[in-house]
Order: C-alpha cells, then structure tokens, then sequence
C-alpha cells in the first residue's frame, strides 16, 4: 500500500511545530484521508512579534512583485514587509503580521475539500467564510478564520490553490485588534500570487543549515523550513514502516529552559504515532550547537506497525532545529545508523 502525498505532507508539517510559539509540527506519514495535520501549517503562521497599533496602514500601490525565497511563487508584498528569516514568506516585526507561503506534492482537489468547517476546529480555528476564487488562473478556495494562541486572538486569511498534481498555500496572519486596518490590504496581496510550476528553484539556497544524506536515504522534497529524505527519493512513501527523515528549522521564536522536557514533549507531538516508548535520551552536541537527543518505539496510529523514532533539537537561543526520523522496527539496523549520521553531519551556514 502505497502512502498518498497528503499523508506525507503530514509527516513533513509534524516536523515544523513548536510547544509553545505555534510553529507546525512535521512527521506523519498519513494516507489521503488523513488530512488534519495540513493544518499545521496554517496554525504555524500564528504572528508571534511585538505589537505597534500606531503602524500606518499597508498599501500595494507601486509595488512590484517579489519571489517568496524557496519557492515558485511570488507576490507582491504589502509596503513594510520584509522577507521573513525563519519562513517562506514575509513579516512586519512590529505588527506581527505575517504571510506564510507553502508548496506541496498534493492535488488541489483533495486538498481543497479537507478545509472543512470541523477539521479547522479541530486545529483551533473558527471558519468566518469561505469563498472560490480566481489565482493566476487556477482554482482556488479563499477562507477567514480567527484563532486563539498563546492566550491572543489572531486572524487570518487561508488560501489554496493549484491542480491536480500540487497544491499552494497562503496564510496572512494578523492580531485581531489590527483586523479592520491589515485585513484588506493581506487579503489583496494573497490573491495577487503567481505560480511558475516549472520554475528551477535550489531548494537548500536560502535554508540556514545544512545536512548530508546517506545513500541510504535520498533527498526528497522541501516544504517551508523543512528537507525531506526517503529511501528512493521520492514521495510519499510505499508503507508506514518505509524510511524516512526531516531536518527542519523552527519557524518563530522559542525559548527553552527544560531541554530535556522540551524535546519530550515535542515527540508527543509527531504526528501519526501513538504509543510513544522512549528507550533512550541524552544531552548531545554537533558542531558547536547543544541538543537533545532521544530514541524511542512506537506505533503507526493508522496501521498499528511497530516503528522507532530518532529524534534531535538543536537549540538556539530562540529557536532550534529538529532532525527526526522513522522507520518500521523490522528495519531498525538497516536505518537508525543513517538518521545519526545525518544528523551529525548537521551544521549551520556560514553566513548565518
């Protein structure tokens, strides 16, 4: 049985989330009805910047078009946002607005059809409205909702668009209390994005880090912050117990004080696995960048399939790194080897 795109999207979004500062969460393999971790990434464009009510308002007046690092997409941006450090995408630091851009091997269809109003609630959002749109001539689904997070009320315009093969989405992210003033403006430039589908994008460019694979595990596929690696390169996967890695960077800011209760409780949230069985954990360092690591059983929430877990955080002083990686029990000695060599090989660019 062979895993469908959404169910790896899943495992990639499981990788992007954060405890406490609304990242997504990247690692869950789930096959095409098993959608609801898609929006993780729609809960990790939650603004998490200081607040200026006295920004003036946003304008797209004489504003060109800008490329959305790490993708084939661009938009024109509203005037004061810059290119976000930690995502694709833009933000104002001072409003915490923010806009999110996501490409992913999933048909538009299929994904389109998951935002419904019971799977939004279920990742903390009320869906305002919804309405079909037009996007540089594909179809698309355009929809408000407003959310709750870190105790502030946000809202936020979700669209997606695209075809029978992939599937784009935009999140504009905004402090409620800023609503009446940034709504129009991030609600214009999200739908002024234009899709160049056979564009060549490098897709380990704009990344801060890099990690080396092992012929064992080929590289993938990119969403967001995140690298994927299978074991022929492609995705999604054939099975639950099929190898697989992520190696992404937290998107927002988070300060850790327990590291060892962090990196717990971020594998609880790893999507698709239950029964989670942590048979090591231990302070660890790779180059220069302290971190935790943790080798833990547990089971496939679909299938049931025995797996292991291999998990990393790096830690920054506001953010980290995660490098996970899974695979069927069965398979342990072949693969458990390459996710730490992997993930030793992990070292920040230069530049950054």
């Amino acid at each position: 049985m062979r895993f469908s795109s959404l169910a790896f999207l899943a495992f990639l979004l499981s990788s992007l989330e954060t405890c406490s500062s609304g990242e997504v969460a990247a690692m869950g393999l789930v096959r095409s009805h098993r959608h609801s971790n898609l929006f993780g990434a729609i809960a990790t464009s939650t603004p998490i910047f200081s607040l200026s009510p006295s920004r003036p308002i946003f304008n797209l007046a004489q504003q060109g078009y800008s490329a959305v690092r790490g993708t084939k997409v661009s938009l024109i941006q509203p005037a004061g946002f810059t290119p976000a450090d930690s995502f694709s995408g833009f933000q104002q630091l001072d409003t915490g607005a923010s806009i999110l851009v996501a490409e992913f091997p999933a048909p538009y269809p299929i994904v389109s059809n998951s935002f419904t109003t019971d799977t939004l609630k279920s990742r903390g959002m009320t869906l305002i409205s919804k309405e079909n749109v037009k996007v540089d001539g594909y179809s698309g689904l355009l929809m408000q909702v407003e959310q709750v997070a870190n105790q502030q009320d946000f809202a936020k315009f979700i669209l997606v668009f695209g075809d029978e093969a992939e599937t784009v989405l935009l999140t504009a992210s905004m402090p409620k209390d800023l609503q009446t003033r940034l709504a129009p403006t991030l609600k214009k430039s999200l739908l002024t994005a234009k899709w160049q589908k056979d564009k060549a994008v490098d897709p380990f460019a704009d990344l801060p880090f890099a990690i080396t694979s092992t012929p064992a595990l080929k590289f993938s596929d990119r969403l967001i912050n995140c690298l994927a690696y299978t074991q022929d390169g492609t995705m999604p996967v054939k099975s639950a117990a099929a190898p697989m890695l992520v190696a992404c960077q937290s998107i927002g800011s988070a300060r850790v004080s327990d590291r060892e209760q962090f990196a717990k409780e971020r594998l609880e949230k790893t999507a698709l696995i239950e029964k989670i069985s942590i048979e090591s954990g231990k302070a660890i360092e790779i180059n220069g960048i302290d971190g935790y690591e943790i080798i833990a059983t547990a089971s496939d929430s679909e299938t049931k399939e025995s797996i292991i877990v291999y998990q990393v955080l790096l830690f920054e002083p506001n953010s980290y790194y995660i490098i996970q990686g899974r695979v069927g029990s069965k398979l342990r000695s072949e693969y458990l080897d390459d996710f730490q060599i992997m993930a030793m090989s992990f070292k920040k660019k230069s530049n950054n």
